[in-house]
């Protein structure tokens, strides 16, 4: 997610940010194919009757501004895509001995019981798998190794993310790239 590349929408007689980033729209309101129009269309929707209204990129917002409520809200928003961002990272696991394994809380909690308990059995994403103990061992650090990455990435986003004070501060923010 580069949210530089995603749109949020402006007040631009205010200068004000309106809305939370998100992808463009296909259509909005009484406008049709909306991924078709140009930049600078989408930015003054004014010629389709929504004075003052329109749809920036983030690295278009350096004039525009939001209160501090809004901005907390905008922040919300972004912690939230992340977090979808790391759940699909999550879902797709890691590959062990050609067998995917998921690394969700569940999946790492089971696995970390099983190999606590000395128990070679663990589940993939399709089946039940039998390990002799240091293979065991070996996949379930793995599946911790990648687990914790992907903690620590969002808890470094969350904290730059937190670190903004501006819109124009967070749209040069990435994450998952």
């Amino acid at each position: 997610m580069n949210l530089s590349e995603l749109y949020i929408i402006v007040d631009n007689h205010q200068r004000e940010v309106r809305g939370v980033f998100q992808k463009q729209p296909q259509d909005w309101k009484n406008i049709c194919t909306f991924p078709g129009l140009s930049d600078e269309e989408k930015s003054d929707l004014s010629w389709a009757g929504h004075d003052g209204v329109g749809f920036v990129r983030g690295e278009s917002l350096k004039n525009y501004s939001c209160n501090d409520g809004h901005l907390e809200e905008i922040k919300l928003n972004i912690k939230r895509m992340s977090e979808e961002i790391t759940k699909d990272f999550r879902d797709e696991g890691v590959v062990f001995e050609g067998y995917r394994f998921p690394i969700d809380l569940e999946s790492i909690m089971f696995a970390n019981f099983q190999n606590n308990r000395h128990s070679n059995i663990i589940k993939s994403q399709n089946n039940y798998h039998k390990f002799d103990r240091d293979r065991m061992f070996s996949l379930v650090e793995k599946l911790n190794r990648r687990f914790d990455e992907l903690l620590e990435q969002e808890i470094e986003f969350f904290r730059q993310v937190d670190e903004c004070s501006t819109v124009y501060e967070l749209s040069q923010l990435s994450y998952g790239i």
